[in-house]
């Protein structure tokens, strides 16, 4: 199904400080991601507050 969605993203645990980093079996995902050129956002990177 999500091979032919409009519009991706893939949210990256990536923050260990703020939340729990799932950086270790994240690979597939990260790689499928931009192999499909999905938009890939960063939890460290691209979000200002962690809940």
């Amino acid at each position: 199904m999500l091979t032919t969605a409009a519009f991706c993203l893939l949210i990256s645990h990536d923050d260990a400080e703020r939340e729990y980093a799932y950086t270790k079996s994240a690979d597939t995902a990260l790689a499928k991601a931009e192999q499909l050129g999905w938009v890939v956002v960063s939890m460290k990177d691209d979000w200002t507050t962690v809940f």
